[in-house]
């Protein structure tokens, strides 16, 4: 495991492992399961730092040797204030650095990350699903069906489902709930 140790920090000692396993601590279990959908959360570098990615983006590293910091990119950073010190290096300007002693100061990041998930969450759904090859099933269960979390993260039908909607099967109601005079009685409206 590419895991390096943090020494002589007054009794501190924990690895970037711990502290990116930390990070992802701030996430729901649901939360870590739609991130992950795209690839794997964290990733060891050649350097022993430690990548964090969400939705197959990189969104932070880790990197614990003679100097110690999480980076994240410049862009989630501008509007938010954390009381640790910082910089960027000239070789990677895209990225500011944020020099942690501990896990306490890693507490400090807990919103900056849930900005950032929620960020890539939304550059990742660019998309909207109308329904997938299980709405007649979805219908009768009156409830979304569908395993893979992406995909019913992003269906608008199961949004209609939980409405109360209900366009197809045995369960339709959409011909009682609104005036259906030039609604289409079965088949995919889109």
């Amino acid at each position: 495991m590419n895991c390096l140790r943090l020494k002589g920090m007054e009794g501190f000692e924990v690895t970037a492992q711990e502290v990116a396993e930390k990070f992802l601590g701030f996430l729901s279990e649901d939360q870590k399961e739609e991130a992950a959908q795209h690839g794997k959360l964290l990733r060891p570098n050649g350097n022993g730092s430690i990548s964090i990615w969400f939705f197959n983006r990189l969104s932070a590293r880790v990197y614990i040797k003679q100097i110690k910091y999480v980076s994240v990119p410049k862009r989630f950073v501008e509007d938010v204030k954390i009381d640790l010190p910082q910089d960027s290096l000239k070789t990677d300007p895209s990225f500011i650095r944020f020099h942690i002693r501990g896990l306490a100061n890693v507490m400090k990041m807990k919103d900056l990350l849930l900005t950032i998930f929620e960020t890539r969450r939304e550059e990742a759904m660019g998309f909207q699903v109308g329904c997938c090859h299980l709405y007649l099933d979805c219908s009768d269960a009156l409830e979304c069906l569908n395993k893979n979390n992406f995909i019913r993260s992003n269906c608008l039908y199961k949004k209609n489902l939980e409405q109360g909607r209900i366009f197809y099967g045995k369960n339709r109601n959409l011909d009682r709930a609104v005036n259906s005079e030039f609604l289409p009685k079965a088949g995919c409206l889109f």
